[in-house]
């Protein structure tokens, strides 16, 4: 039976302290397991659509980069060609991948090949689900059987020879202060957001006060008649009751609590997104605004966050280069000749890219005709040399 983890009840959480409970089981010496957080973020991410959207933006703002594969070496630039476009599919997956490997510590991807027009393909089978993988180090991801007994499938070691060999498995770690992942992280926030919020509900529920039917003489009829006519009355607006039967409302509590209830809620809002994309005001893309307004979008999320996933990312994507080089020429070799490189030029607009690579012609440095000619939007002529050195007129 696939591995599922629910809190008791059919709550959408666990409470307080079997949370905790969660944590302590997470980060056990002996046997650690990270199933249920694992899991808890993940459905905390589904009903949560603040957390949606900024999983959303950090699982595709790398799209917003152009990049391709360098050859250390010009005359491999066209294997380094071949093999981008071999392997498209399977570095769009680790991209798209981003934001779960932010979120539980590591992406773990089953590879598969078949052998396409005469070269061997390197392919994404699957990619496991959050609660398949768990992260013991900074270099060791277990890859856990998906079922509800904690069985480890393998121990998978990035800096290990026996990795840099094998070609089943794809590891994308998170590194630096949250290698282990942001999910403990952002389900703290949730569950005082969560519970927050319920909290405030109840407020709301009991600003609607309470309504006395208050009995001078009338009679049992009479009282019963007001009471009836009393819990009708949100529909029918009127209440007709004897004048010996009178009704007044009673305030139970002050609509001025929800005050710092609603500050609670925005600043777990904004706590989340400072862990997620290290920037708390983030703005939506609206339909059809274009690309440009998209780069707007990204250029919201913090410069440490871009740098370390683009860092990241490039190590997967450059192990890919390994494996395949290894499938289609040499089987012992321990990197492939070229490397991914980004095409900086996408993080900013066309008529600003115009201004700098005007500047920089004109200060003699040479650029790539490629390059240029994309970052600005336009297609490259037939005929225009590799290498500019000087302003085109």
């Amino acid at each position: 039976m696939p591995y599922r983890y629910r809190p008791q009840g059919g709550s959408t959480y666990p409470g307080v302290d079997t949370f905790l409970k969660l944590i302590t089981r997470a980060e056990s010496e002996k046997n650690p397991d990270a199933r249920p957080l694992l899991a808890l973020a993940q459905r905390a991410i589904r009903v949560n659509m603040k957390l949606l959207g900024l999983a959303n933006l950090r699982g595709v703002f790398l799209h917003a980069f152009n990049y391709r594969a360098v050859a250390f070496d010009a005359k491999d630039q066209l294997r380094a060609d071949e093999a981008m476009m071999r392997l498209r599919p399977a570095i769009n997956a680790v991209i798209e991948s981003n934001a779960n490997t932010a979120i539980c510590g590591a992406s773990v991807h089953k590879l598969s090949a078949q052998l396409v027009g005469g070269a061997w393909t390197i392919g994404i089978e699957r990619t496991l689900e959050a609660w398949e993988a768990q992260v013991v180090s900074r270099q060791e991801v277990q890859v856990l059987a998906d079922e509800q007994q904690l069985r480890i499938i393998a121990t998978l070691n990035k800096r290990s020879s026996e990795y840099r060999l094998q070609r089943d498995w794809l590891i994308d770690n998170a590194t630096g202060i949250l290698w282990q992942g942001a999910a403990e992280s952002i389900m703290r926030l949730e569950m005082i957001r969560y519970h927050n919020i319920a909290d405030w509900a109840d407020l709301n529920r009991l600003l609607k006060g309470l309504i006395h039917v208050k009995n001078s003489a009338a009679g049992d009829e009479d009282e019963q008649a007001a009471i009836d006519a009393t819990q009708n009355a949100a529909e029918g607006r009127f209440v007709q009751t004897s004048d010996l039967i009178n009704i007044e409302g009673l305030k139970i509590a002050d609509a001025s609590g929800g005050v710092s209830m609603e500050k609670l809620a925005n600043f777990c809002d904004a706590a989340a997104s400072i862990l997620m994309i290290g920037n708390a005001n983030t703005s939506e893309v609206k339909p059809g605004s274009g690309s440009r307004a998209a780069l707007q979008v990204l250029a919201q999320l913090g410069a440490d966050v871009v740098f370390s996933d683009q860092k990241r990312i490039k190590g997967v994507i450059d192990d890919l280069f390994r494996m395949d080089f290894q499938m289609n020429y040499e089987p012992s070799a321990q990197q492939a000749p070229w490397q991914l490189e980004y095409n900086e030029f996408e993080n900013n607009d066309n008529e600003t890219n115009m201004i700098v690579i005007e500047r920089a012609l004109q200060a003699g440095i040479q650029l790539k005709a490629d390059e240029v000619y994309g970052a600005i939007g336009f297609t490259r002529p037939d005929g225009t040399p590799d290498i500019l050195t000087s302003t085109p007129l």
